[in-house]
Parts: C-alpha cells; sequence; structure tokens
C-alpha cells in the first residue's frame, strides 16, 4: 500500500482477539501514530445458528512508513509479557511504501548471538522489492 492510504485489518474468532503491531512498546511512538482498535464483544448466537463471535479491529486512517511490519492478531488470553509466544490467530506483514524511507528506521539497536545461533536482526523495508543483504564488518556478504 502507499503512504497516506487507510489500513484496516478484522480479526474474528470464538475466543477474544487481540493485535500485535510492529511499534507495540508503550512510549515508542507518538499518540498519533498509534491505530485505534475495536473490539466487539460476541452476540449471542441465535438458536440452531452459528456460535457467537469476538471481533477486533485494527484502523490507520493514514498509515506511514512507521507502519510498515508484522501484524498478528492473538489470544487475548495469551498474556503480553509470557516467556511463550502468543497462539496467532492470524499474521500479516503490511508494506507502507515511501520512496523517501526505504526502511522503517528503528533508532540504535544491538543484536548480540553466539556463533553458530541464529539472531534476529531489527530491519522492516517497507518495500517488498527491496533487496536487503547483510554484510561481515569487510564488506562480504554473509
Amino acid at each position: 500500500m502507499s503512504s497516506g492510504q487507510e489500513l484496516r485489518l478484522r480479526c474474528e474468532g470464538p475466543e477474544r482477539p487481540r493485535w500485535l503491531f510492529p511499534f507495540a512498546e508503550e512510549g515508542e511512538v507518538d499518540e498519533p501514530l498509534l491505530p485505534d482498535v475495536e473490539e466487539q464483544s460476541p452476540r449471542a448466537a441465535a438458536a440452531g445458528g452459528a456460535p457467537a463471535r469476538w471481533a477486533a479491529t485494527l484502523h490507520l486512517p493514514n498509515a506511514s512508513y512507521y507502519h510498515t511490519g508484522a501484524y498478528a492478531c492473538v489470544r487475548h488470553a495469551d498474556p503480553p509479557d509470557s516467556l511463550e509466544p502468543p497462539k496467532h490467530l492470524v499474521d500479516i506483514y503490511v508494506y507502507v511504501a515511501d520512496p523517501e524511507f526505504p526502511w522503517v528506521r528503528a533508532g540504535v539497536v544491538t543484536t548480540w548471538a553466539m556463533q553458530h545461533e541464529e539472531a534476529v536482526l531489527d530491519c522492516r523495508p517497507n518495500n517488498r522489492s527491496l533487496h536487503v543483504k547483510l554484510l561481515n564488518n569487510i564488506d562480504e556478504e554473509v
């Protein structure tokens, strides 16, 4: 999607859902950049009808490059500070293209890893066609 467009993501399920988004850390962003999230409690099922379903809708009326990243709808019952990863009901990576910002700057980030162990590097390109390389300190591709 392009910068300035509206983003609306809806998640429904038999359990109460909540949205996780790439900039969800408290105090990490100014309030205007945060999405609105509307929760809808389940309606009683009609006799013989489908079971009641919960819903959560994430809305960004004016998405920018900063909103690029992975969005996940998870069970609300999974505590945010749990050591266990939350059960994803659905997830999606959203690209918000902006030619002035090819990736989301995350400030100064240091990632430590032991040799032969996996590590995740914070890199959020905002264009699906952007090719990203990892180079070591002597400019050799890793």
